[in-house]
This record gives structure tokens, C-alpha cells and sequence, in this order.
């Protein structure tokens, strides 16, 4: 009995659709998001309701207010942000006096700010009150004891919103404060130095985008000439070239991205001791590479065991080259001055994530795994952030409507299940390419499942 089964023409035209229009409502989100230098999460994350509401609501920087009602903390925190300044920007003595004075002058405002005691001081108090109920149990078991829970917390949040909104100018105030001190030479790093020019986001982006296209068309023509070779060397060795060649592209164009997103122009001066580290096990690898080679050779190794060194090797050198792209992408965030918040990087990634899923479910491009990386977004990202179950606060608007666990984002979150399932990415999409121009070249032509 064939384990292979049919389905019409209309079901296919249908899934396709479904996949482009998913990859839309992705691809508009994010450009959105992207579009709006003013977006933020903080809002989406304040209202988080279920059993890790509290956790969401975490990843919000100060989310109770306690460091910007701090003049003492506050100052704390500036110092340090000063210092990253001086190191990361070389600044002279006439910059770091400016900078000296930045950091007296917007104490002196939050001191002022804060100079109503009483205002603060009843806040303070009131979320201590309120912060040792929340940990009760008849709070959280109790229905209506849940809602005056959230109602005071609304109530104590609405009565020292305008203190905390100015505090949040100040503390921005002040990072413009030591921006404006940067010269434009300081700005430069030495990749522009080198290049002559400064290069944006766009260009690291094209850069990574052509080095991807140019490893391509080097697997291709390895794989064309392990379809030429003899059984032996040459076939075992296009084999392990190719699976090393195609996971060194993916390391290019995941540090292009890194830089693309970040919008770093000085991106390859982060060079540090972990990126240093990663790069240095991915030539160990490549080296082991060539030893294999020289075996396979010898005929030391037997030619039929090429396939499984090359899917060895190529899977080993993909989890070096994520290992350096994510040490590449840590000193990226770090080196910057700016106390970069977990919000921010989660801002960050969830923009160009979603432009990325967007687009590689538009064009068919890896389908399977875009679709199971929005799925996992709107399960951690939306769902368990929002839980559609009665009794948590705050209420759902009514522009949500009625749901019981399934909503909109769960439905569309099991769509894209089913997708990952299907060959749906080569049904009108660049995965049929993909499918013919590299992976039956690899694994040969053997049953074509749909």
C-alpha cells in the first residue's frame, strides 16, 4: 500500500494562498514596526494577562518605577553610561568636562522633579501594600479579589505616571546629551576608515546578500561536479565541500543581517575574544575538512561514507557559524554605549523577524522552517501573553470578541502547523528551486515526497 496520497488542484491553489496571505500579515507587521522608529512593546506587555503575565511585564525596563525615583540610582546608572561614552568614543578633556557637567545638570532636574515627597512616598508605599498582597493566595483565587487587585494597580500606576513619564525624558535627555558630544571622526570606525566611506544597513545587507548568492552558485557547481566525478574522492569530497561551503554562506549573511539590524556601521570592529573563539572552531572544522579529504584520497575511508561526513561536517559547521554569529551579534549590543534593555533586543528581533518570515512565506523560501518559527512566535510572543481564559485581568476589549483558549492567533498558529507539514513552499515558490537545484543533488533522486 503507497504511503502517498493525492490532493486536488483547488486544495493546492488554497494553500498557497494561505501561505501568502499569512506571510503578508507577518511582512506588514514588521515593516510597520519598522517604519515606526516609535514603536514599542511596553504597551502590549503592560496589558499581558495569565499565568505569565508578571514575567512579560518583567521585560519592561523599571517596570514599577523604583531606579527613575532614585536620584542616587539614577546617577549611578548615568556615571556608567558617561564612562562607556569616554572608552567607546575616545572623548578628549574638553569633551569629558561637557559630559561632567551633562551628568550634574540632569541630576539637578530629576532632584527637582522629585523634590514632591509626598507624591512619591505615597506610591512607594502603596505599591509595597500592593506588591505583598499580590503574593497571597485568596488574591489569585479569589475572582473579584483579582479585580480590585488590577484596579488599584491601575489606580496607583495612573497617579505617578506623569512623574515617571518626566523622569523617562531626563534619563533620555541625557544619552542625547552625550550623542551630541560625539564627533563625526569619533563616529567612524575602522571599516569606514578602510573603505573611505561609511557603510549603512543597506549596503552590509546587499554585501551579505551577494556573498549568499555567490556561496550558492560555488555549492552548485560542487554538487555539478560530484554528479561528474567517478565514485571515489571526488564525489565524497564535492559532497563534504558543498555542505561546508553552503553553512560558511550562512554565517556571511547572518552577520550581515546582524549588522543590518542593528543599523552598526562599524559592525567588524567588535571583534572580541568570543567572536574569536567562534571563528577559530570554524577553521578547526574546515581543517578537519581537509583531513577527511585527504583519507577519502588515501581511500583510507570508504568512498560510500562521503554523504554522511559531508551532512557531519555541514551540520558541525552550521552550530559553529550560529555559535559566532550570536557572539558577534552579544558584542554588537554590548559594545554600543547604550544600556541596551531586554526589551529592546527583543524589539529589535521581533521586527526584521517578522519581516523575515514574512517575506520567505510570500516567496516560498524555506518554508517549513518559517512557518514553524511563526508559529513559535505567536505561541510565545502572543498567546501565552494574552491567554484567552476567563478570570484574568485585565479584561480582554471587546474588539477581541468571545473566545475560550482558541482565538484568531491560535488558529492562525495551527495554519501555519499545517503548512510545516506540506511541500507547500513548492507549490509556486522559490522552495521548488531550492528543492531540485540543491537537495536532489545532495541526497540524490530518490522518492520525491510531497
Amino acid at each position: 500500500m503507497s504511503g502517498r496520497f493525492r490532493i486536488s488542484i483547488v486544495a493546492v491553489a488554497a494553500l498557497v494562498l494561505l501561505r501568502i496571505a499569512i506571510g503578508w500579515h507577518f511582512f506588514y507587521e514588521g515593516s510597520w514596526k519598522y517604519r515606526h522608529a516609535s514603536f514599542s512593546a511596553e504597551p502590549f506587555l503592560k496589558q499581558a494577562r495569565g499565568p505569565f503575565a508578571s514575567w512579560y511585564r518583567n521585560l519592561i525596563p523599571d517596570y514599577y518605577g523604583y531606579e527613575r525615583l532614585n536620584v542616587e540610582r539614577m546617577a549611578a546608572r548615568w556615571s556608567d553610561l558617561k564612562n562607556r561614552f569616554v572608552a567607546r568614543y575616545g572623548f578628549n578633556d574638553e569633551q569629558k568636562k561637557a559630559a561632567d557637567a551633562a551628568l550634574e545638570r540632569r541630576k539637578k532636574q530629576l532632584a527637582d522633579l522629585l523634590s514632591d515627597d509626598e507624591a512619591v512616598t505615597k506610591y512607594l508605599a502603596g505599591l509595597k501594600a500592593w506588591r505583598e498582597k499580590e503574593t497571597l493566595a485568596a488574591t489569585q483565587e479569589i475572582p473579584y479579589q483579582r479585580q480590585r487587585q488590577w484596579d488599584k494597580w491601575q489606580e496607583l500606576q495612573r497617579e505617578i505616571a506623569p512623574i515617571l513619564s518626566e523622569a523617562s525624558k531626563i534619563d533620555e535627555g541625557f544619552e542625547a546629551d552625550l550623542d551630541a558630544l560625539v564627533n563625526d571622526q569619533q563616529r567612524q570606525g575602522l571599516v569606514a576608515s578602510a573603505l573611505g566611506f561609511r557603510p549603512s544597513g543597506v549596503v552590509w545587507g546587499a554585501a551579505a546578500g551577494a556573498w549568499l548568492v555567490v556561496s550558492f552558485v560555488l555549492f552548485y557547481l560542487a554538487c555539478w561536479v560530484n554528479r561528474q566525478s567517478p565514485p571515489g574522492f571526488g564525489k565524497s569530497l564535492g559532497l563534504v565541500l558543498g555542505a561546508n561551503v553552503v553553512s560558511i554562506a550562512i554565517t556571511a549573511g547572518l552577520a550581515g543581517l546582524a549588522a543590518l539590524a542593528l543599523g552598526r556601521a562599524n559592525a567588524l570592529d567588535q571583534f572580541d575574544v568570543r567572536s574569536g573563539l567562534a571563528l577559530l572552531a570554524l577553521l578547526v572544522n574546515f581543517g578537519l575538512f581537509v583531513c577527511l579529504g585527504g583519507r577519502l584520497y588515501e581511500r583510507k575511508i570508504p568512498a560510500e561514507r562521503g554523504p554522511r561526513i559531508a551532512f557531519t561536517q555541514g551540520g558541525l559547521h552550521l552550530v559553529l557559524a550560529l555559535a559566532a554569529f550570536a557572539a558577534l551579534w552579544v558584542k554588537l549590543v554590548d559594545a554600543h554605549p547604550h544600556n541596551w534593555s531586554r526589551l529592546e533586543v527583543l524589539e529589535g528581533l521581533t521586527t526584521y523577524g517578522l519581516m523575515a518570515i514574512g517575506l520567505c512565506l510570500m516567496l516560498g523560501l524555506f518554508t517549513r522552517l518559517a512557518a514553524l518559527a511563526g508559529a513559535g512566535f505567536l505561541l510565545s510572543a502572543v498567546i501565552l501573553a494574552q491567554v484567552a481564559w476567563p478570570g484574568y485581568f485585565p479584561q480582554l476589549p471587546p474588539s477581541a470578541g468571545h473566545s475560550l483558549i482558541i482565538n484568531k492567533e491560535v488558529i492562525e498558529m495551527l495554519a501555519l502547523i499545517a503548512l510545516a507539514g506540506t511541500a507547500v513552499g513548492r507549490w509556486g515558490g522559490l522552495d521548488f528551486l531550492v528543492h531540485h537545484l540543491v537537495t536532489l543533488p545532495v541526497v540524490g533522486k530518490g522518492r520525491d515526497h510531497a
